[in-house]
């Protein structure tokens, strides 16, 4: 579940913030975080030569929350281009967080230069107060902390209070058969049964793609509230830049989103035809 946005609960209190339940009041309670002397938000880009997902990531969840699925499918299709109004009034959302003086801890330089796992610490060592990250983020946050209590999370809120709805964006793993053998059909017949997940529910860290999974088996009440928030969704979608050719989805769009942010939200035209040319 990637639209998670986690914070440190004992400071929210402290300063007497609220989670928000629409963009604007996430907006302005960033604003707010400003005035008490606060950086709203840790943010880091930083994946080797996969640089640059972290920054796809938000522009795939605002683009559910400003246009929907039909839209979503559209453009994860080539069917509506990059370099289009839709995506357009996305990248405004965008800039929105990562331009907006004192909104995220030392500014683009250091959303470039910070490996997306090491950016959640920042929250810990009170740099930033909220971090944007998939559920994975948990596996990079110090040892024995607990949800609900030494961090928690809310959804990215909507929007539009009405349209689209609150959607889910998600990602996961894919089994492939390359040999069509009785062994293999077999193995993959297994997966396709809600109960061969039960064991990796118990260990954490996992989230069943059924929504008739038995939430019994999870590990905790984390991994519910993560499968619950997927199945209770308006809509759920998977990560637009892995739809995507790899010459776009982990080429075109990653580097032209690292450009982007390096010269400071500048060529954003540009930028976006040139994610376009790189569709084959």
């Amino acid at each position: 579940l990637k639209s998670l946005v986690w914070y440190i609960p004992e400071r929210f209190e402290e300063f007497g913030y609220e989670e928000p339940e629409t963009w604007e009041e996430m907006i302005d309670l960033s604003d707010q975080m400003v005035a008490d002397g606060n950086t709203p938000w840790a943010i880091g880009i930083e994946s080797s030569d996969a640089t640059g997902w972290v920054a796809t990531d938000w522009i795939e969840d605002i683009m559910l929350r400003l246009h929907g699925e039909d839209d979503y499918d559209a453009w994860t299709a080539n069917e509506l281009p990059f370099d289009s109004p839709e995506v357009d009034e996305a990248m405004d959302y965008f800039d929105q967080i990562f331009f907006t003086e004192d909104y995220v801890f030392g500014g683009p330089p250091n959303i470039l230069q910070t490996a997306f796992g090491d950016s959640v610490q920042d929250i810990f060592d009170g740099n930033a107060m909220m971090h944007r990250q998939a559920s994975f983020a948990l596996g990079f946050m110090p040892e024995g902390t607990e949800v609900g209590t030494d961090v928690d999370y809310f959804v990215l809120p909507e929007i539009e209070a009405s349209e689209p709805g609150l959607p889910a964006l998600i990602a996961g793993d894919l089994a492939v058969a390359y040999t069509d053998n009785p062994s293999n059909e077999e193995f993959f017949q297994y997966f396709s049964e809600p109960e061969s997940g039960e064991p990796w529910a118990a260990e954490g860290a996992w989230l069943s793609p059924f929504r008739d999974f038995n939430t019994d088996a999870y590990a905790d009440e984390f991994l519910v509230d993560q499968a619950e928030t997927v199945t209770g969704a308006d809509f759920a979608r998977f990560d637009g830049s892995d739809m995507m050719p790899g010459a776009v989805g982990a080429g075109a769009f990653w580097t032209e989103m690292v450009n982007y942010i390096q010269s400071e939200g500048e060529g954003r035209e540009q930028a976006l035809q040139n994610i376009d040319a790189a569709w084959p």
